[in-house]
């Protein structure tokens, strides 16, 4: 009975986890909003001189920084699947097989449903991104409509390859396509939080050897993924090993603030400056271990890692983002990161080139944003149930796998 009031006490202080994730999604669909039907707010630069410039380099860009995002993902999925895997029975092909049913399917789905509506909106993100002069919003969704080009898209680029003019060790290099080309280009990440889990239970696995082989191999993987996006994975399963999200604080909330303030400011300024040491040590790092993606953004790798440093450090907005409205709503970050992509990319570009000439171009680009947001939310929950079903399946899969486990330790 004490142990069932213990695991439910943990599982409460650890929704505030799902909450941030949604908090992040909904930054993504922000970042890609206003790239399209508002570019100035993302792509100006503060020797422009303009409002938007000056609005895109004060903290209110921290709003929709999709970039930072990402990486608070990573984060996170650390995090969670260090718990997860240290806590099931099943064995690593089974937790990998299961890792690729649980974002295989949401990302084929979400495939299809963008290869639906480019067959109705096929270029009209070309034309309203010449209008909104969003080079950004013209020059994407080009994918292949043919049944070859979307099962490598939907499957082998999105779980396995990424795509070109990311960071990686270049070994998929002759095979990567422009994300010109992908059906829904967040899926980059998709990749990344593959590889990661792989990482992630790597790490877990480590966990069964000795002390100082520990030590030694988590050491040795921190200084070969130091510079890479792949340290979010590292540091998140850092802070589950010490159940950092779970424990009360151990720092007093002025510390949980200077963390909260110095990781958002760390990713805003990015925007604009990067000090010379952290240029200097991407550079060298680029040539001599895993390469990263450079200064500007890795300098929001480090603060998105201090945002959720601060956050656990921080009772008062634990409890406030612990809230089941909250956390409910955060259930959909996942299909809202999927789904929103096609409806920027089709009905809401049609939308905007159909009223633009009777509104004007800024009304048009309010409406547009404003549909692309309610569309996208409600299009999320549509897609909820395909997302349950790939989590439902991976969980069988692990416990399957983990109950046959059983079975042969106890007849050996």
């Amino acid at each position: 009975m004490a142990l069932a009031q213990q695991t439910s006490t943990s599982a409460e202080r650890v929704q505030y986890l799902e909450t941030i994730r949604g908090l992040a999604a909904v930054q993504v669909l922000l970042l890609h909003c206003l790239s399209a039907y508002a570019p100035a707010l993302v792509f100006s630069r503060l020797s422009d001189g303009t409002v938007a410039a000056t609005l895109g380099a004060s903290p209110l860009f921290f709003l929709y920084d999709g970039y930072s995002a990402v990486y608070i993902f990573f984060i996170l999925s650390g995090y969670v699947l260090t718990r997860s895997f240290e806590s099931h029975p099943a064995g690593p092909l089974a937790n990998v097989l299961a890792r690729l049913v649980r974002l295989g399917i949401p990302a084929v789905a979400a495939c299809a449903v963008s290869a639906a509506l480019y067959a109705l909106f096929a270029g009209a993100n070309i034309e309203a991104g010449q209008l909104l002069q969003s080079a950004w919003f013209a020059k994407l969704w080009r994918p292949d409509l043919t049944p070859l080009y979307f099962a490598k898209d939907a499957v082998a680029n999105a779980l396995l390859l990424g795509y070109q003019n990311a960071e990686g060790l270049g070994l998929f290099t002759p095979l990567l396509d422009p994300p010109a080309r992908s059906f829904v280009a967040p899926l980059w990440s998709l990749s990344w939080e593959f590889w990661g889990s792989l990482l992630t239970l790597l790490m877990v696995l480590i966990r069964r050897g000795s002390a100082e082989f520990r030590l030694a191999a988590l050491l040795l993987l921190t200084v070969c993924f130091l510079s890479s996006s792949m340290l979010c994975f590292i540091v998140g399963h850092v802070a589950a090993l010490y159940r950092i999200a779970e424990k009360p604080p151990v720092l007093n909330r002025w510390a949980g603030w200077a963390l909260l303030g110095a990781g958002i400011g760390c990713c805003v300024v990015s925007e604009t400056w990067q000090p010379d040491i952290l240029k200097a040590f991407c550079g060298w790092s680029g040539v001599t271990v895993y390469p990263g993606p450079g200064p500007y953004l890795f300098q929001k790798v480090i603060g998105s890692i201090l945002i959720c440093a601060g956050i656990t450090q921080l009772s008062s907005l634990r409890r406030l983002l612990s809230r089941p409205r909250l956390v409910g709503y955060a259930q959909l970050s996942f299909p809202l990161y999927l789904v929103h992509w096609p409806i920027l990319f089709g009905p809401g570009a049609a939308l905007f080139l159909a009223t633009y000439a009777t509104f004007g171009i800024a009304a048009s680009q309010v409406l547009a944003i404003a549909f692309c947001i309610v569309a996208s939310l409600l299009a999320a929950q549509a897609f909820a149930p395909v997302d349950r079903l790939a989590v439902q399946l991976s969980r069988m899969i692990r416990r399957w796998r983990g109950s046959r486990a059983e079975v042969g330790a106890t007849v050996g």
